[in-house]
C-alpha cells in the first residue's frame, strides 16, 4: 500500500482540495512533481525554514509567468504539507531517535 507521502492520486486530491488551479496542477505535474514527498524537497530540505527568495524562484519556474498569487500562496501550502507529513511519517520522527 502507498503512502500518502507518495500517492498521487492524495497529492491530485489535496491539490483540488486547498485550491490549486487546474492550470496550476498541470504545471506542477508537467514539472515532475507527482506526490507530496517530492514536492517536499522542492525547494529547500524539510526540517529547515522555507527561504522565501528561494521559493518565488521555484514557484516561479514551476508555474511560469502567468502564475497568480492564489497559485503561488497554494504551492507554498502543499510545500509546507508535503514536508511535514514526510517528516511526520520518517521513522525518526515516530521513534524520537536516529535508527
Amino acid at each position: 500500500m502507498t503512502s500518502i507521502v507518495e500517492s498521487e492520486a492524495h497529492f491530485r486530491k489535496r491539490c483540488q482540495e486547498t485550491g490549486l488551479s487546474d492550470r496550476g496542477l498541470v504545471a506542477v505535474v508537467a514539472a515532475g512533481y507527482t506526490n507530496l514527498g517530492q514536492l517536499a524537497f522542492a525547494s529547500g530540505q524539510p526540517g529547515q525554514p522555507l527561504n522565501e527568495a528561494e521559493f518565488q524562484r521555484f514557484a516561479q519556474n514551476v508555474l511560469g509567468g502567468l502564475a497568480t498569487l492564489a497559485d503561488t500562496s497554494t504551492l507554498k501550502r502543499l510545500v509546507f504539507e508535503g514536508r511535514t507529513v514526510l517528516l511526520a511519517a520518517s521513522p525518526v520522527a515516530r521513534s524520537g531517535s536516529e535508527p
